[in-house]
């Protein structure tokens, strides 16, 4: 139960990187990002949809040889879904966003204009560095930091693939090794949000890891809050 909630509000705080990020400038995921929504409103996890995803759950994992961990909130509703709440999974790059959002919470004002510089070493050292390596002779700001870190990585797991057509999706996905995430804020037309997050581990660790999984897992789950 505890980490079932963990996931939970991990879906409720991403929110706030998602929408606040989004807000800040255009860029890729521009086209996709959601309207503004109220704060959403938790609630207990819905027995009756947790049964009527497990089933389809339980066959992609026995499908892809993987394990499945999922929960989705409808703001609009209060309705949620939670499948694998007892387990443990790497975050990868969706990591990011949390970070992001814990920067929105704790940093205000003027604070977020502050210039970071780095060098290019630094920069190379941290792998795939594709905004922070371009400004090296003038920096960035936190604001732009945190907003890098969010947009500037693969945002397609979901996007286009798992949510139903007309769906708007601002997502930060993350993967390494058999691991694939997403993170997302994915707005049903005319109405609130819902919240998801699907952590995805291939079950052998030399296996790559696998989109149609992550796609398909909140496809199962989102069609469950649509017919709700």
């Amino acid at each position: 139960m505890r980490r079932r909630l963990c996931l939970t509000l991990g879906c409720l705080l991403t929110v706030a990187a998602l929408t606040g990020c989004a807000a800040t400038n255009s860029g890729p995921s521009a086209s996709t990002a959601a309207s503004p929504a109220g704060t959403p409103t938790a609630a207990a996890p819905s027995p009756d949809l947790d049964s009527v995803v497990e089933e389809d759950l339980i066959g992609l994992e026995q499908e892809y040889d993987a394990t499945i961990g999922v929960v989705a909130v409808d703001t609009a509703t209060g309705e949620s879904v939670s499948y694998g709440g007892d387990r443990r999974f790497g975050f990868a790059s969706t990591i990011k966003a949390f970070a992001a959002a814990e920067f929105l919470r704790s940093v205000h004002g003027s604070d977020r204009d502050e210039l970071v510089r780095w060098t290019a070493a630094e920069a190379d050292a941290a792998g795939h560095a594709p905004v922070t390596s371009q400004h090296v002779e003038d920096g960035l700001t936190y604001a732009q930091l945190a907003e890098a870190a969010v947009r500037s990585s693969d945002n397609a797991a979901l996007n286009r693939a798992g949510a139903p057509d007309g769906w708007a999706v601002a997502d930060k996905s993350g993967g390494a090794g058999a691991i694939r995430n997403d993170i997302a804020l994915v707005t049903p037309p005319e109405r609130d949000p819902i919240i998801i997050t699907v952590l995805t581990s291939r079950n052998d660790p030399e296996a790559a890891f696998d989109d149609a999984l992550v796609a398909r897992t909140a496809s199962v789950v989102l069609n469950a809050l649509e017919r709700s």
